[in-house]
């Protein structure tokens, strides 16, 4: 790309690491930045500190092609670029709400920094109305700035009333494990912008993206991130109510889920019964979006439910124990995947969290195995025994609890596992083995929504 642009990346986390190397490749020039010293020793060392498939390579490439730098100051990038992508964290604080320091923090330092004309792009999940307000504060800045200096032009603004900020909203759509796929080939791209200039900045930016341009206000735009999310999470509570009622009338869930399926307005996406959703987007931004709600006066009752359905599956694997050994303490439970889905090292609000602090409530001893997220899933529970692979944690067990479904657990030898524990009992959270094999191995078995399995539970 002979047009590329200068592009600054505020935040090396998840979404910005991967952007600014799918930018890197594209052709722009990127910079990220990132406050966090270790995190920024790993990225200038040459090491990616997630697991994403295909991102090592990436980063490795544009970073030896001269495309894409690490920095620890945002005023030194800041110095000469095109636009500035906001991607920093936006974790839930206690009342649900969004905790929006770290934006504030760059916007600050982009108006105290910035000395040409500039796109600023939020890519940050943020609640509805942000956006507008990081213009608001940008370009009040600028006033204050022109009232102090007599009105001059900044270089690079042109001259006039020209404004010095673009600011627009691109809330991005990425699945962990599959992000450098959803970035080069997304389904459609959202833009909320109130100018021409910045929806012409952001085509150019994306230009070798084939995919629908939606050009849409700020706030609807906001919007859009927060009801997307929010609906896959309903329909991943939606099916597993579901899962709880074919149990009780013997009905398969995989089945009904299947079925479903098949009616193209529904889609067979997002209907797989179990454990229930996690990781670093649809609980925060389920929370967000409620609150949001409540602050506008409206009691958003789907959503509610979305969340207290998702918050209870934890506590029905613990049913589904005690139902084969009855009392749990004392009990060695081997959980099979800690992060909160295959393909990542993302144990953020991960089921498997929740499992194994219940467990050593009731005074299990709990062991666990992932392929990759062991490290940082020990860094949450550390009272979790971790083992090197998944024989080593099933040895001796009272019970195997599958939490998350790598293709590395669907080819596990079930005869083999049945004679390493020391009581043949499966909890299938992402009935992702056959049943019948489990029982022909020796197991007695339950997943969730598999209503033959009703009375293999001691009832």
């Amino acid at each position: 790309m002979s047009d590329g642009m200068k592009v600054v990346v505020v935040g090396a986390g998840y979404v910005g690491l991967t952007t600014g190397s799918v930018l890197a490749d594209f052709g722009h020039s990127v910079t990220c930045v990132e406050s966090n010293q270790e995190k920024l020793r790993l990225l200038s060392s040459g090491s990616v500190p997630i697991h994403e498939p295909g991102l090592d390579e990436l980063v490795k490439k544009n970073v030896e092609e001269g495309r894409l730098s690490f920095s620890g100051s945002l005023s030194a990038a800041l110095a000469d670029c095109d636009v500035a992508m906001i991607a920093v964290g936006t974790p839930s604080l206690p009342d649900g709400s969004a905790d929006l320091s770290s934006v504030w923090s760059v916007v600050d330092q982009i108006a105290s920094s910035a000395t040409r004309e500039l796109l600023v792009v939020m890519k940050s999940t943020v609640p509805v109305g942000t956006t507008d307000e990081v213009a608001r504060r940008l370009n009040a800045a600028v006033s204050q700035d022109q009232g102090l200096t007599g009105g001059v032009a900044t270089p690079g603004m042109g001259q006039g009333t020209a404004p010095r900020f673009h600011v627009a909203s691109c809330p991005e759509f990425l699945r962990e494990g599959k992000a450098l796929i959803d970035l080069v080939h997304p389904d459609r791209i959202v833009v909320g912008c109130d100018s021409n200039r910045a929806a012409q900045l952001l085509r150019q930016l994306f230009a070798p993206i084939d995919a629908p341009v939606l050009i849409v206000d700020r706030r609807s735009a906001e919007m859009i991130k927060y009801a997307s999310n929010a609906f896959l999470a309903t329909k991943i509570s939606f099916i597993n109510e579901v899962a709880t009622l074919c149990e009780l009338l013997g009905a398969d869930v995989h089945a009904v889920a299947q079925g479903m399926g098949l009616d193209s307005r529904i889609g067979q996406k997002f209907l797989q019964a179990g454990v229930g959703y996690g990781g670093s987007c649809f609980p925060k931004d389920t929370r967000a979006l409620l609150h949001m709600a409540k602050q506008a006066g409206y009691d958003f009752r789907i959503v509610r439910s979305t969340i207290e359905v998702n918050e209870r599956l934890p506590l029905r694997v613990i049913e589904k124990l005690e139902g084969f050994l009855g009392s749990l303490s004392g009990r060695r439970i081997a959980l099979l995947g800690l992060a909160f889905k295959p393909e990542t090292d993302d144990v953020r609000e991960a089921p498997a969290i929740f499992v194994s602090r219940h467990l050593l409530e009731r005074g299990a001893s709990v062991v666990g195995y992932d392929p990759v997220a062991s490290g940082t899933f020990h860094a949450e529970v550390p009272r979790v025994e971790i083992a090197a692979n998944a024989h080593q944690a099933l040895q001796d067990a009272d019970a195997l609890v599958l939490m998350t479904e790598w293709d590395e657990f669907r080819s596990l030898d079930l005869e083999e596992a049945r004679r390493l524990m020391k009581t043949p009992i499966i909890v299938d959270g992402r009935n992702l083995f056959d049943p019948s094999a489990a029982r022909k191995a020796g197991f007695r078995y339950t997943g969730f929504g598999r209503g033959a399995d009703r009375d293999k539970e001691g009832r």
